[in-house]
């Protein structure tokens, strides 16, 4: 049987890969540097390997035994980690764009520059530091323009800080350095502490996701989230499969054709009451909501297979669309911060027309039961 390596297996996307190779046929290893990381306890896990981002001796000595025929990093640390595999010469890692390329892409506040200067919508974006250089912006504002206060690297939606006045930017800026103060915690090789500062724009969130390689599109699809926890600018909890049809869009795919990206990118989108669609992240990574991605008829598993064979496939499009995903624990969470609880429970247990999809998988529950005690223990929702 071939073997597949996917990590980080804490993450719900690593949950997710794992049942889909096996499903494939595949026998699935699984490694992580996490806390309690939920895919070990899959009945679908066969090797668990545990490493840390300083040694990496476990998983190389793991790889060079094992020769899995295909290894999928997941997450931005893992990617960091699949980096320094390739320069040992490791071999079996699926496609992944240039290590100069991915380091710019995941730093929100270069990322949004680049953009910017393709002719894509971004929303105003600062350091700290040029925020407050620059205050005539909400002088100007008069209250009507909100911010948000984000990790400079991607944080999967935690961190955030919202603000709409001077006043309260340096309240919401002092309580976002005390909760994530120096030594606190590190992500990624880049302190928490230093944040950018964002528009926030009114409108319709989506997820434009892709797969793309040696500049040729291989998969995408356009998700519209309807419900996010925290409220606004969270994690998404409720997401729909959309058609994407918009020229907006099809820029956006044509801009990571052209600086030749490989592997998957997300990019997360504001709609406007008008209709022009914002870019106000990109996720170089797996998408958390992968499952999703799935469940619109997408072969993600036989994607990543030809990527790594070189092998060219159709692009790949939702065919099912008639359905709603939802995070139970996230909806769980959502509820009891709802100002109105009956209305909020009315609303997750009615009946819909369209079917609703849960990410629990009762065939598999222990790794649900795990990232329930994380989520007490870490407070994490997704």
């Amino acid at each position: 049987m071939k073997r597949a390596l996917v990590f980080n297996a804490e993450r719900r996307v690593g949950l997710v890969l794992c049942r889909e190779f096996a499903r494939k046929g595949f026998i699935v290893d699984m490694a992580s540097h996490a806390l309690l990381p939920r895919s070990f306890y899959s009945k679908y896990c066969c090797k668990k390997i545990r490493y840390t981002m300083d040694v990496l001796d476990p998983l190389v000595d793991y790889i060079k035994k094992m020769k899995p025929d295909i290894i999928v990093p997941l997450s931005e640390d893992s990617y960091l980690v699949a980096y320094e595999l390739i320069d040992r010469e490791i071999q079996g890692i699926i496609p992944l764009p240039s290590r100069d390329l991915f380091v710019t892409m995941r730093n929100k506040e270069i990322a949004m520059r680049l953009l910017q200067s393709h002719g894509l919508r971004v929303p105003l974006t600062y350091s700290a530091d040029e925020f407050m250089s620059n205050r005539q912006h909400l002088k100007n504002s008069k209250g009507k323009n909100k911010f948000l206060i984000k990790p400079r690297i991607s944080h999967s939606g935690k961190g955030i800080m919202m603000f709409k006045s001077l006043d309260d930017f340096e309240y919401a800026y002092s309580a976002y350095l005390k909760q994530n103060k120096v030594g606190n915690r590190e992500f990624l090789g880049c302190h928490l502490e230093h944040p950018i500062i964002q528009e926030y724009i009114e409108g319709e969130n989506y997820s434009l996701h892709m797969i793309i390689h040696n500049e040729r599109l291989y998969l995408k699809q356009l998700m519209h989230h309807v419900r996010y926890f925290p409220k606004d600018f969270g994690l998404p909890i409720r997401s729909r499969t959309v058609e994407l049809e918009d020229p907006q869009l099809d820029k956006i795919i044509e801009f990571f054709i052209t600086i030749k990206w490989s592997g998957y990118i997300q990019c997360d989108l504001i709609r406007r009451s008008d209709g022009c669609y914002f870019i106000n992240e990109v996720n170089p990574r797996f998408s958390g909501v992968i499952e999703n991605v799935i469940l619109s008829g997408i072969d993600v598993v036989n994607i990543l297979l030809a990527l790594k064979e070189n092998r060219v496939l159709p692009v790949a499009v939702p065919t099912n669309y008639d359905y709603e995903y939802r995070s139970l624990f996230g909806e769980l969470a959502y509820l009891s911060k709802a100002d109105h609880k009956i209305a909020t429970l009315y609303d997750l247990i009615r009946k819909e027309e369209r079917k609703i999809y849960y990410d629990i998988n009762t065939g598999d529950i222990i790794p649900h039961i795990i990232h329930l005690i994380r989520l007490l223990l870490v407070k994490e929702v997704i």
